[in-house]
């Protein structure tokens, strides 16, 4: 299981590298509501137990600290890009 879990992560971490040009066009408005859903559902999994199952050596407190800095660190990152709305050009053709 925590193989499968780590595969599928690290599929999800490439497709926010992927997709991570595309965050200049998002409003920092919606950004932070992003970054506040994040902060939810690690509180939620890992003080009510809601991960998944984890087994030697990873402890839940590991995980959860792990996820908060990890999400700390993608909030200041989306917080630092700056906003470049799409013209209105572009927004017809793409």
């Amino acid at each position: 299981l925590e193989i499968g879990l780590v595969i599928v992560h690290l599929a999800m971490a490439g497709q926010g590298l992927v997709l991570w040009p595309a965050l200049i066009t998002v409003a920092k408005s919606i950004r932070f509501g992003a970054i506040a859903w994040l902060g939810l559902s690690i509180y939620v999994d890992y003080n009510f137990g809601h991960h998944p199952a984890l087994t030697f050596p990873i402890t839940p407190a590991q995980a959860g600290m792990w996820a908060t800095v990890i999400t700390a660190a993608l909030a200041v990152a989306m917080a630092l890009l700056h906003y470049r709305p799409l013209s209105a050009t572009t927004a017809r053709t793409a």
